[in-house]
């Protein structure tokens, strides 16, 4: 039986120079169809915005329930700004992440909510999604077409969750913020890592949102770009994310933090592997191995690109 009880919901957005469409999310998030006696607070890290996206979230303030962190440390990125906002947002029951430019089914939080009553312990949820363009038309009815498989040693390869359609609850919460900020690489995937090792995760593929992509938006940039303009923004975009947010330290702070909640032996070894690969030729050539002949859930595209990276020591 589903319970329904009084639930303290929080919505976690970071924004920055979002004037153009926050309007229609903050409606979306506003509008949202709850149970009696839910409360849900909308809490904002703004990034140092120069537009009036400040502006409007005042205004909205004065009917709604909105807290806005306070942070003078500026342009630290959605991944910094999101964890600093799981962490400042204490004593709710679940906690949603939002983009400012998306706009939510208004049943969003409650299928999510419903969702939740059927665990115990850490809990994830995340959903599908359609696609909209500038002017908010469709123009793709569902991102995903099958149930992805949530596969600790895959997902670091590539996540199957965007940030946008999570939500989790406070057990989760507090599981993954053992990890050490300085390290995470996005804070989706590292709520969804420490889930995947001590909780569940559920995905649910019907959309929950239309998620906007437009001119500012990287999936729209790559897509319009040509194979070696891509490949030029891959090769770049490797080496900022090896220099600032290695993937073998983020794994070796992961072992450090979970490593006896992993309960199955191949995946331990996997990120064994991923954390000495820069200094174990062995190991190295046993992370190609697994990517290359025993990977399962990871796309060809996705599997060439971290070969790539191995080899260059860029992960």
């Amino acid at each position: 039986m589903v319970r329904t009880m009084e639930r303290n919901i929080v919505v976690l957005m970071a924004t920055y120079n979002g004037e153009k469409y926050i309007k229609e999310q903050l409606d979306s998030i506003f509008l949202q169809k709850l149970l009696p006696g839910d409360k849900l607070t909308l809490f904002v890290r703004d990034d140092g915005s120069k537009d009036a996206t400040l502006d409007i979230i005042n205004v909205y303030s004065k009917n709604n329930d909105i807290i806005i962190l306070e942070d003078a440390e500026k342009k630290i990125g959605p991944a910094r700004s999101f964890w600093r906002l799981l962490k400042a947002a204490q004593d709710y029951d679940y906690y949603f992440f939002s983009d400012q430019d998306d706009i939510w089914d208004e049943d969003k939080v409650q299928n999510a909510l419903t969702e939740a009553s059927y665990y115990n312990g850490p809990f994830l949820y995340t959903s599908n999604n359609r696609k909209i363009d500038e002017n908010g038309c469709c123009t793709k009815k569902r991102s995903a077409t099958k149930m992805p498989v949530y596969d600790l040693q895959s997902v670091l390869v590539s996540s199957f969750a965007q940030g946008c359609s999570m939500m989790c609850n406070e057990e989760a919460r507090k599981i993954a913020l053992l990890q050490d900020e300085k390290y995470i690489p996005m804070h989706d995937l590292a709520l969804l890592v420490s889930t995947i090792i001590c909780g569940s995760v559920v995905y649910d593929l019907e959309p929950r949102f239309s998620h906007r992509i437009h001119m500012n938006n990287a999936d729209a940039i790559n897509k319009r770009n040509n194979n070696i303009v891509r490949l030029q923004k891959s090769i770049k975009k490797w080496v900022d994310r090896s220099t600032q947010t290695p993937l073998d330290q983020y794994v070796a702070d992961i072992l450090q933090n979970y490593g006896t909640y992993i309960s199955e032996r191949k995946s331990y070894e996997i990120l064994s592997y991923i954390a000495n690969y820069k200094h174990s030729i062995t190991d190295k050539i046993r992370l190609l191995k697994w990517i290359v002949f025993e990977n399962k859930y990871n796309s060809r595209n996705c599997k060439f690109n971290f070969v790539c990276r191995i080899v260059l020591n860029l992960l």
